[in-house]
C-alpha cells in the first residue's frame, strides 16, 4: 500500500514497503508499474550494508538479478540503518526499467524488515 506525500509543490511521492522475512536476504516483491524509483528508507537495526535488486515482468513471474549493460549488478552500498538513501539518476534510470522488483540485503535479517521505497509516479 502506497501513501501519498507532498514534499514540494507539484510533486508527489509515494512510499511503498518491501519486507525481508525473519533470517531471509529477499524481500517480498514491489509493484513498480506507476513508480518510478528515487530513493530507499533503511529502518532501524538493518543488518545489511549492501542492497542488490531482482526483477521480473510480471507480479508472479520468475525474478532475475537486474544488471547493467556490461554484466554488474545494479547495488546500494554503504546502506546504514536509519539512512534515507536518495538514488543518484544513473542508478534511477536503471530501476525505471524495472516493473516488479525485490531487494536483496547481503546479510540475513534476524527479525523481519520493512524497508521503504520512495517512488514518484510515472507513465514508463
Amino acid at each position: 500500500m502506497s501513501m501519498p506525500v507532498s514534499l514540494e509543490p507539484g510533486k508527489r511521492f509515494n512510499f511503498l514497503t518491501a519486507t525481508i522475512p525473519i533470517n531471509q536476504t529477499v524481500s517480498g516483491a514491489v509493484d513498480l508499474l506507476n513508480y518510478a524509483l528515487r530513493g530507499l528508507i533503511i529502518p532501524p537495526s538493518f543488518e545489511g550494508t549492501v542492497i542488490t535488486f531482482q526483477a521480473s515482468s510480471t507480479l508472479a513471474g520468475t525474478y532475475n538479478p537486474v544488471v547493467d549493460d556490461t554484466g554488474a549488478a545494479i547495488q546500494i552500498t554503504g546502506v546504514v540503518q536509519n539512512n534515507y538513501i536518495v538514488f543518484g539518476a544513473a542508478v534511477a534510470e536503471k530501476l525505471n526499467a524495472c516493473d516488479f522488483l525485490k531487494l536483496i540485503s547481503n546479510f540475513g535479517v534476524a527479525a523481519a524488515r520493512a524497508i521503504t521505497l520512495v517512488g514518484v509516479a510515472s507513465t514508463k
